[in-house]
C-alpha cells in the first residue's frame, strides 16, 4: 500500500494496480468460491442463455464448464474478500466527506471492474480508464457506460478500510514465534560450499545419496582439476562417508544404491592404498551389477575417473537426455558444468568414433549453448566441429588427459593421473 503511494508520481496505472494487488494477495487465504451463472460477464451470458434457449440440457452443461474458469473464480473469490471486510462504516461515516463515494448498489460491479482493470494492465499493460485519472475530478467513484467505477482515491480509501478491518478480525495471540535471527539486517541464507558438509557421515541416509554424490563429485573433480593446474588445495577426507556408504548399501533402492556405491568407487579409486576402505574390492565385487546399467550416475562416475563407457552412443544419448529433462527435479543429480560438458564431449567422442556424425553434432551444438559464459569451453567446442577432431577431454577436466582415457569395462579399473 506504501509502494502504491510512492508509484502515484510515476505511474498511477501501476498505483491503481498495486492496490488492487494488496487486496488479491490479503484474500489468497480466504477460501474457495463456487461462482453461480450470473456470476458470469453480463454481455456473454445474455447472448449464451438466447442460444440455450431451446436446450436445457447442453445449457447446464456448458454452463458447468464456463463456470470451472480459473479468472471467474479468482475474481470472486477478491470480491468476496473485500465484502467480507467492508461494514456498513465506509458508506455511511467513513464516506461522510467523501466527494461522490461509492454506493452499497455499485459496490459488487466496481470491484469486480477494479480486477479487471488490473487484469488488463498485467498481462496487455493496459491503462485504467482516463477519467479515472484526473486529479481535479476528486472522486472516489464515477459512472461509465453505465458502469461505476473507484478512482484512485476511493480505491485506496477502500483498500485502508478492508487492511484494518482484515487485521482487527485476527485472533489475538499472547507470544508469536518469530524466527528473528534469519530477519536480522545483512542476514540471508546461502547454500554451503559442499567442502563443508560433504564429508560428514551422520547426515548421510539411503534417500540423500543422490544429493551427496552431487557434493562429492564436485569436490573430488575440482582438487584434481586445481591439482593438475598445479594449484595448491588438500581433498576433503571422505572415508568415514565411504564407510557409511558400505552399511547402506543393502538397504537403499536401485537408485540410491548407485549413488552410494559411486560414491564408495570414486573415494577408493583417486586415494593412495593406505587411505582405501580394507575390504573395498570384495564389496565392489558384490555389487558391481549396480553400475553394468547405463545410468547418469554410471556415466557421471565413469567420466570423472577417466574410465572408458561401455556402452552403445544411442543409449548414452538416450540416459543423458532423460537426465536433462527432468535435471531440476528435486531428487535429480545435479552435476557441475565441467563434469556435464566432459559428459556430453566422452559421448560425442564416441559418436565421430563410430561414425555417427549427426549425433555428434547435435550434442556439441546443445553444449555449445548451455556452457553460456564458459568461453574457453565453447571454443573448444567450435574447433572441435569445425576440424572434425575430437573434443579434448582437459579443456573440462584437466587431470583426464586424452590420450589416457580408457576402454575398459570395469568401474574403478582405471586410476586418474
Amino acid at each position: 500500500m506504501k509502494n502504491a503511494l510512492q508509484a502515484i508520481n510515476y505511474d498511477i496505472d501501476l498505483a491503481y494496480s498495486m492496490l488492487v494487488y494488496c487486496l488479491e494477495s490479503l484474500g489468497q487465504k480466504a477460501g474457495k468460491y463456487e461462482p453461480v451463472w450470473e456470476d458470469y460477464d453480463e454481455d456473454a451470458r445474455a447472448q449464451l442463455d438466447t442460444l440455450f434457449q431451446d436446450n436445457d440440457e447442453l445449457a447446464s452443461k456448458v454452463r458447468a464448464v464456463l463456470l470451472k474458469g480459473k479468472q471467474l473464480r479468482l475474481m470472486k473469490r477478491f470480491v468476496n474478500f473485500i465484502s467480507q471486510h467492508t461494514n456498513d462504516e465506509f458508506f455511511i461515516s467513513e464516506a461522510a466527506t467523501s466527494n461522490r463515494p461509492l454506493r452499497k448498489s455499485e459496490f459488487i460491479k466496481a470491484l469486480e471492474g477494479a480486477y479487471q482493470l488490473r487484469s488488463k494492465f498485467t498481462h496487455e499493460l493496459r491503462p485504467i480508464h482516463e477519467q479515472l485519472r484526473v486529479p481535479i475530478l476528486r472522486r472516489e467513484s464515477l459512472i461509465w457506460d453505465n458502469q461505476p467505477f473507484l478512482t484512485l482515491a476511493g480505491l485506496f480509501r477502500l483498500t485502508n478500510h478492508v487492511l484494518r478491518n482484515f487485521i482487527a478480525a485476527q485472533p489475538e495471540i499472547a507470544h508469536e514465534k518469530f524466527d528473528w535471527r534469519k530477519s536480522l539486517p545483512g542476514i540471508m541464507t546461502m547454500r554451503l560450499s559442499p567442502e563443508l558438509w560433504v564429508g560428514n557421515p551422520n547426515t548421510l541416509a539411503a534417500k540423500n545419496a543422490t544429493e551427496r554424490l552431487a557434493g562429492v563429485l564436485d569436490v573430488v573433480t575440482s582438487f584434481l582439476s586445481n591439482r593438475a593446474a598445479g594449484k595448491d588445495g588438500q581433498l576433503t577426507d571422505l572415508r568415514a562417508l565411504a564407510g557409511k556408504c558400505e552399511q547402506l548399501l543393502d538397504q537403499a533402492d536401485a537408485r540410491n544404491k548407485r549413488a552410494l556405491l559411486s560414491i564408495y568407487v570414486l573415494w577408493n579409486n583417486i586415494v593412495p592404498q593406505e587411505y582405501k576402505l580394507p575390504n573395498w574390492e570384495s564389496v565392489l565385487a558384490k555389487h558391481e551389477n549396480n553400475l553394468a546399467q547405463c545410468s547418469i550416475e554410471s556415466l557421471a562416475l565413469r567420466v570423472a575417473l577417466g574410465t572408458g563407457l561401455p556402452w552403445a552412443v544411442d543409449e548414452c544419448v538416450a540416459v543423458l537426455g532423460a537426465w536433462q529433462k527432468s535435471r531440476f527435479a528435486k531428487t535429480s543429480l545435479e552435476l557441475s558444468l565441467p563434469l556435464e560438458m566432459a559428459i556430453n564431449v566422452r559421448i560425442a567422442n564416441m559418436a565421430r568414433d563410430t561414425g555417427k556424425h549427426e549425433v555428434r553434432k547435435h550434442l556439441l551444438d546443445a553444449a555449445i549453448l548451455e556452457a553460456a559464459g564458459q568461453p574457453a569451453f565453447q571454443q573448444e567446442f567450435r574447433r572441435a566441429l569445425e576440424s572434425n577432431d575430437d573434443v579434448r577431454m582437459e579443456v573440462f577436466l584437466p587431470y583426464i588427459k586424452q590420450e589416457k582415457v580408457a576402454d575398459e569395462n570395469e568401474a574403478g579399473s582405471k586410476q586418474p593421473s
